[in-house]
């Protein structure tokens, strides 16, 4: 029969103990994380502790695929704790070794936005834009130009959302984004292609019209009278 959970979590504690004293790092983590869901607050010193001993221990012998689960699960508890700066470290000190360990840059990238450390975003963002493809990459790219727009620099986003861009043509976020920071920079070339794009695509007359017109006009100023034409033929 199924023991009540307080026994159980008194024979985990107890079984976790004594692997612990007999030097089972993987055992205790095991017993203490099947102890964890039936009291959390008992159990999270302990089950840190073994946790950073199991990190460690995988660090020194060179087992990364242990100390990669450690890390992240120790950085997954400091944020349920509200330590924010261990799971930071934690996962800094990962990234600096694994550069594209998604999981924890994303992570990362979470933490950072939640404490408006805007230039860290931005930097873990442009990463991730880098090696992420399909909609990862579009919230990362998107993360990116969010990051760099509240610091006010937003053309510091276009070479990212650009590559985000090739890989992902179609969608309409990433070029609303790209437009915005055209049309921030003075990129008045790169934004009349973008804008006649978007313009393709509205049926409104009344909508499209003056979006022509501005990009006939922004064709024009940049001398670029063959592109201007047939726009201006189409107004």
């Amino acid at each position: 029969p199924d023991l009540p959970d307080t026994n159980r979590l008194g024979l985990l504690r107890t079984r976790a103990d004594l692997r612990s004293s007999m030097g089972d790092v993987a055992g205790t983590v095991e017993d203490l994380e099947a102890a964890f869901p039936l009291d959390p607050g008992s159990v999270l010193e302990a089950l840190s502790d073994a946790l950073e001993k199991q990190r460690q221990g995988a660090q020194d012998r060179g087992d990364a695929q242990v100390e990669r689960a450690s890390t992240l699960r120790l950085s997954e508890l400091s944020l349920n704790s509200q330590d924010r700066d261990m799971a930071r470290a934690l996962l800094t000190g990962w990234i600096e070794r694994e550069r594209k360990d998604v999981d924890a840059l994303r992570m990362l990238r979470d933490v950072d936005k939640a404490d408006g450390q805007w230039e860290a975003v931005a930097k873990t963002s442009a990463r991730l834009v880098a090696i992420e493809t399909g909609e990862p990459q579009v919230q990362a790219a998107l993360s990116l130009f969010e990051a760099c727009s509240t610091m006010g620099s937003p053309g510091d986003a276009r070479a990212g959302l650009e590559h985000a861009r090739r890989k992902q043509p179609e969608n309409r976020d990433i070029r609303d984004a790209l437009l915005e920071i055209y049309e921030a920079i003075g990129a008045d070339g790169e934004l009349a292609k973008l804008l006649q794009e978007a313009a393709q695509e509205v049926e409104d007359p009344a909508v499209r019209l003056p979006m022509l017109k501005r990009v006939a006009q922004l064709f024009v100023s940049e001398g670029e009278t063959e592109a201007a034409m047939p726009v201006i033929q189409a107004v």
